[in-house]
């Protein structure tokens, strides 16, 4: 009996270090799992040495055998498998932990990096000046500035949205409906295609293969759209939410918000992971826009008037849910508020910024808090480095700030 009771223990030891994975930054032990396998670990030794009986605790024995092992075997169900997120385990993000770049201060409302050693920064400030910065990493180099209001070579006809970098291509979208494509060359950036997106109201362009995914908060025929690169007259398809999801009296009463969303595209996994901007729900889609997941973050969406009816506006206190996303081969990872910006901006509401991590399945991964109001965010594709773009309640600017996972 000793020796089955010392086996037990080793069994649980084991298993705790495969949940336990230190390779993979994104997959922390629970706090309930420790617990568990703590309380597996004290009564092998306790039997083991006899101060208690086999009998008495035989039916907690199989209860915490099987939460430990089979449950997080089968996908975490506790914490990752099921339609809803509970927002009761966050790895809080200490301001020790944040190392502030070199970069001054701007309106940097969208980030993005290019092959993990550029990164470029959309700043909206000062629009007689450049919108896109570049900078040299680790060490906040600056490498280039790019892009101004004009009609000439190079310029834009309004602000732009920045759309994907690489280490040959830079794409840039603008609020009129023009996609464009510039190469880097030894003089910097320079416009070689454009093409015209479907309407002029499309926004929030992804470039995944051949096609380029949207959203366009005016149209009301769904969350996101696709059209194929380049292809005069191709057809454009709209992803919804199906008939066959219950929508909730708010969003009944709401219906034309649905199509206001964050997402990312991953066309080798093809997922398609959408957050909601004014309700607390996660969808994953298949690239053909069938549902593969439907997930509800914490409470339920708060009851209250979205819109103003005065002003037809989002009125002031419709709360934020997902507020920016960024994505890597492995990871999305969504800006979450869950209040309205007023409650954001506030001393009470400082802290309350996450940061929802999923895997392209929508298993949730981890969620990070940090104090202020994050409004832009970046991950390097390696999981290990994630800049933010954080609100200074001083002067309403942005500072850039960078976070290492498991450093």
């Amino acid at each position: 009996m000793k020796k089955i009771c010392l086996f037990r223990l080793y069994v649980f030891l084991v298993c705790a270090e495969w949940f336990n994975d230190l390779s993979d930054p994104l997959s922390p032990l629970s706090v309930t799992q420790h617990y568990l396998l703590e309380k597996q670990a004290i009564y092998a030794i306790n039997l083991h040495n006899g101060s208690i009986s086999k009998k008495k605790y035989k039916f907690p024995t199989a209860v915490l055998l099987f939460t430990t092992v089979f449950l997080p075997s089968c996908g975490h169900l506790s914490d990752k498998g099921g339609d809803t997120i509970h927002l009761d385990n966050i790895v809080k993000i200490e301001n020790t932990d944040l190392a502030e770049s070199t970069i001054a201060p701007g309106c940097y409302w969208q980030m993005d990096i290019v092959g993990d050693s550029i990164l470029v920064l959309n700043d909206r400030c000062n629009v007689e000046q450049q919108f896109f910065h570049f900078y040299r990493l680790p060490d906040y180099h600056p490498v280039l500035s790019f892009g101004r209001i004009g009609q000439g070579p190079n310029e834009f006809g309004s602000m732009p949205f920045l759309v994907k970098s690489d280490s040959s291509h830079f794409f840039i979208s603008e609020p009129h409906g023009v996609l464009k494509e510039f190469v880097w060359q030894e003089n910097g950036l320079n416009e070689v295609k454009q093409m015209a997106l479907f309407n002029p109201g499309a926004r929030d362009i992804s470039l995944e293969g051949a096609m380029a995914y949207g959203k366009n908060t005016t149209e009301g025929n769904g969350m996101i759209f696709s059209q194929p690169i380049y292809e005069s007259g191709g057809a454009v398809n709209w992803i919804g939410i199906p008939e066959s999801i219950e929508l909730s009296p708010l969003e009944k009463d709401n219906a034309q918000l649905l199509g206001d969303n964050s997402f990312a595209v991953n066309h080798e996994k093809r997922r398609i992971v959408s957050g909601m901007r004014h309700f607390n729900r996660v969808y994953v889609f298949d690239l053909d826009g069938t549902v593969i997941r439907e997930i509800h973050i914490g409470l339920m969406s708060k009851k209250t008037d979205l819109i103003d009816p005065k002003s037809n506006f989002i009125a002031e206190e419709a709360p934020i849910y997902i507020n920016g996303v960024a994505s890597t081969d492995d990871y999305v990872y969504f800006i979450y508020y869950g209040k309205t910006f007023t409650e954001m901006d506030t001393a009470e509401g400082s802290g309350s910024s996450m940061i929802l991590v999923f895997d392209w399945d929508g298993n949730h991964q981890k969620t990070l808090g940090i104090d202020g109001r994050i409004e832009a965010i970046a991950v390097s594709n390696d999981n290990h480095s994630v800049f933010l773009g954080r609100k200074d309640g001083a002067d309403g600017l942005n500072r850039l700030l960078k976070y290492t996972v498991n450093k």
